[in-house]
C-alpha cells in the first residue's frame, strides 16, 4: 500500500489518492496459533427437577446462542471474518489445512472490502465513517498477522488521513508515527510505503505551519522517491508539496523552482502516456499552471 498524498490548491483541497492494495503475504498459514475469542454464553438454567432437565436447558440455551451469534455475524462481516479466522485456526490445528486456507482467504476477501469501503466513505467525506471502518479492518489484521504487518501499516495511514481531513492534525500524526515505526522495520526506509508516510507527515506539519518540519519530512519522501523506479508521479507530488511550503513562507523563487521540477516531470509523463489517460495527472499539470502563475504576480 502506499498512501495517498495530498495537493493543497488555494482554499480547497485536491486529492491524489492512489488506491493502495491490499498485499497478500501475511502467510496465515505461518502464524502462530493464538487463543480463539469465545462469545459469553448465557448459562442461566431453568429450574427443572432433575439433571437430565437441566442439561436439555443448557443445550438449549447453547443452540439460541449460537442461532444470536450467527445472526450477528451475518449483519457484521467483520464479526463473520473474525469467526471464519478462529475456525481456520481449529482446522489447522485438526490438520486440515486446505479447508484452514479456504476460510482464511474468506476472511482476507472481507478485509480486503472493508478497506474497500473504508476508502469510499473516505472520498464521500464521511471521515468518520471510514475511520470506524479501518478500525475493524486494523482489529483484525492484528489478530490475523500479528500488530507489525504491513498491512497493520497501511490501515493505520487509512487512518491517519481521515483524522487529517477532520483537522485531528496531533491525532494523526501520531498514527503516522505508529505506521512509519512498523515500515522502518518490516519494509525499510527506501521503500515506497515509507516515503509516503513521510509525505504525510510533512501534510500534518505544513497544516500547522511547522514550515521546517514540514520541509525536513517532505526532503525524506523525495530522496525516498528519487531512487524509485516508475515513481515520477509521486515525486512530483512531493516537489510540489515542498513548493507549497516555500510560498507559504514567501520564499518565492524557491517556490517556483520547485513548481518547475514537478512540471517537468509532469510534462513528460504526459508525453509518454498510453491509451488510457491520467487524469490525477492532468489535474496536477493543471494546478500547477495555476501555481505559477499566481506566483507571477507576487
Amino acid at each position: 500500500l502506499t498512501s495517498a498524498s495530498v495537493l493543497n490548491h488555494s482554499s480547497h483541497t485536491i486529492k491524489i489518492h492512489p488506491l493502495l492494495p491490499i498485499q497478500r503475504s501475511m502467510s496465515l498459514t505461518e502464524e502462530s496459533t493464538t487463543s480463539a475469542l469465545t462469545a459469553e454464553v448465557n448459562t442461566k438454567k431453568r429450574e427443572s427437577p432433575n439433571d437430565d432437565d437441566e442439561s436439555s436447558s443448557l443445550n438449549y440455551e447453547n443452540h439460541n446462542e449460537k442461532k444470536r451469534r450467527k445472526d450477528d455475524n451475518h449483519c457484521n462481516p467483520f464479526r463473520q471474518a473474525e469467526q471464519w479466522l478462529e475456525e481456520g485456526r481449529a482446522l489447522r490445528q485438526d490438520g486440515k489445512q486446505e479447508e484452514a486456507n479456504h476460510l482464511f482467504d474468506k476472511m482476507l476477501t472481507v478485509l480486503k472490502q472493508g478497506v474497500q469501503q473504508g476508502r469510499s466513505l473516505h472520498d464521500q467525506m464521511l471521515y468518520q465513517d471510514a475511520i470506524d471502518i479501518f478500525q475493524e479492518v486494523l482489529q483484525l489484521f492484528k489478530k490475523a498477522g500479528g500488530d507489525r504487518t504491513k498491512n497493520v501499516a497501511t490501515t493505520i495511514s487509512d487512518i491517519a488521513i481521515a483524522l487529517v481531513e477532520l483537522e485531528q492534525y496531533d491525532q494523526a500524526m501520531e498514527q503516522h508515527r505508529q505506521a512509519l515505526d512498523i515500515q522502518l522495520e518490516v519494509l525499510g526506509d527506501k521503500h515506497k510505503d515509507t516515503a509516503g508516510t513521510y509525505n504525510n507527515m510533512g501534510l500534518v506539519l505544513h497544516n500547522q505551519k511547522r514550515y521546517e518540519e514540514a520541509l525536513i519530512r517532505y526532503r525524506q519522501a523525495r530522496d525516498i522517491r528519487l531512487l524509485q523506479e516508475g515513481g515520477e508521479f509521486d515525486l512530483a507530488q512531493t516537489y510540489c508539496n515542498m513548493a507549497d511550503v516555500f510560498t507559504d513562507q514567501a520564499q518565492y523563487a524557491k517556490a517556483k523552482k520547485m513548481y518547475q521540477k514537478a512540471l517537468g516531470i509532469l510534462v513528460e509523463e504526459e508525453n509518454e502516456e498510453e491509451e488510457e489517460p491520467n487524469s490525477n495527472l492532468h489535474v496536477m499539470v493543471a494546478v500547477i499552471h495555476h501555481k505559477l502563475d499566481t506566483l507571477l504576480l507576487m
